[in-house]
């Protein structure tokens, strides 16, 4: 057995100052999960206590969160996203053309174009469509509405998928969101989320569940579509061995998940969800209508909320960053 080599030392010397941030450790885990092959137990015991303790010492360090990097040929913040998936890039391309830099930018569950579709399924704009339908109107809208996503793949995807799970798992994940539509409240609740008229939400899922096609969906289609309209396409690379959730609220930054990489040897990574990504991409949908901007931030934190209990066991610790007050 080959002896991994795990980097407790962890580099702060790029990072913010003074950790203008505060790492709490929410929960110990949701609750509500349908993956039992990426069990917290299971997952942590295949890498070992050193791998563990190292995990955990990098995401309660400064280091675990980083600027957005700035847009080489705008000098601004890139404005698309990525996917929280933990695991590695091997190739990034910019619709077609291979790029040599992965830039760091936000994240969101299936990208932007998925919180979209999240959106209008959940205002209750798409009726009697097909998944692909709503995936092809969330991207029609993001254009329409000059509001950049981006997505990712996975090397070995097949099967029709395209290797991101909250994209080729839409249809289960959906059906997810309505089976476990009371725990979820329970957790945006506790949470501290505003839930007002989050029925609504549930209520125009269960609508959509019937007319969605479930059977002609294809997860690989809509990426394809991603890739047609020219955004940001990482192609990730290995297993999934995320060990925990976290969710950031400090506007502008994202989770350094190297860095969970690089100091367990590749053992263990983490679920990064940028929070502020989802206000965001609602403010940008809908600039002059609070109502929908809320109905909005809730769609996109339900499925994401479904999201976590397909792709996981619902035993993973959750931690949330926020900016220090």
């Amino acid at each position: 057995m080959t002896e991994k080599k795990l980097n407790y030392s962890i580099d702060q010397g790029n990072t913010m100052h003074e950790k203008d941030f505060v790492i709490t450790k929410l929960v110990d885990g949701l609750g509500i999960g349908k993956n039992p092959n990426a069990a917290y137990e299971k997952i942590v015991a295949e890498a070992g206590p050193d791998a563990l303790a190292a995990a955990e010492l990098a995401i309660n360090s400064e280091a675990i969160l980083t600027s957005i990097d700035m847009h080489p040929m705008t000098g601004k913040p890139v404005d698309d996203d990525g996917c929280p998936d933990g695991r590695g890039v091997k190739k990034i391309y910019h619709g077609q053309i291979e790029k040599e830099r992965s830039l760091k930018r936000p994240k969101v569950f299936g990208g932007g174009a998925t919180m979209a579709m999240a959106t209008l399924v959940g205002v209750g704009v798409e009726k009697d469509t097909s998944l692909h339908e709503a995936f092809e109107d969330s991207i029609r809208f993001l254009n329409e509405h000059m509001i950049n996503f981006g997505a990712h793949s996975a090397e070995g995807a097949n099967h029709g998928g395209s290797g991101c799970g909250a994209i080729d798992k839409a249809p289960e994940v959906i059906a997810t969101v309505i089976e476990y539509k009371k725990e979820i409240k329970e957790i945006l609740d506790s949470i501290g989320v505003d839930t007002q008229n989050i029925s609504t939400i549930f209520e125009n899922f269960e609508n959509f569940e019937t007319s969605m096609n479930k059977e002609n969906y294809s997860g690989s289609a809509v990426v394809t579509s991603i890739i047609e309209n020219a955004k940001i396409i990482k192609e990730l690379t290995g297993t999934h061995k995320e060990m925990a959730i976290i969710m950031n609220n400090f506007k502008g930054h994202t989770v350094d998940q190297s860095l969970v990489r690089q100091a367990t040897g590749d053992s263990l990574q983490v679920f990064a969800f940028d929070v502020w990504r989802v206000e965001e991409i609602a403010q940008k949908m809908y600039p002059d209508d609070a109502e929908k901007q809320h109905l909005s931030v809730l769609s996109q934190l339900v499925y994401s909320m479904g999201v976590a209990a397909v792709l996981t066991n619902g035993d993973l610790p959750l931690y949330s960053i926020s900016e220090r007050a």
